[in-house]
């Protein structure tokens, strides 16, 4: 397997001193946030994998549990059907250059440059 580490820089990063809060609304947070998790039913396979903290062994629970998590992470695991109340939180700044890196280094600009390249060798008068 490849490193993920570039495409995980192509995200938001967050950004200075975390802040305190205790707002509850998931959507004004880019951070993390505590609070009580409630896994979907016990018929579906849960996703929101958990390291134990006593073991370090990796699980997947299906009972409701309280823990810090990450706001991303928790926005996902919503969107499958878990639910989520939130406690308290440390919030950051949204950092959005990931993306301007990845428009810069699209296919389209290299292929670009790369055809300037090829007519400024290739296409020259001698």
């Amino acid at each position: 397997m490849n490193s993920q580490y570039p495409f995980a820089m192509l995200g938001d990063m967050p950004l200075g001193n975390p802040v305190f809060s205790t707002d509850s609304n998931l959507d004004n947070i880019f951070g993390f946030v505590y609070g009580k998790i409630t896994p979907p039913s016990e018929a579906i396979l849960p996703n929101l994998t958990i390291e134990h903290a006593v073991d370090g062994n990796i699980i997947l629970p299906r009972h409701t549990f309280h823990r810090w998590i990450n706001s991303e992470q928790i926005k996902i695991a919503i969107s499958q059907g878990y639910k989520f109340d939130v406690i308290c939180s440390y919030k950051y700044q949204k950092e959005k250059k990931g993306g301007q890196k990845q428009k810069e280094s699209s296919g389209e600009c290299r292929r670009g440059r790369e055809r300037e390249i090829w007519n400024e060798r290739y296409h020259k008068p001698y």
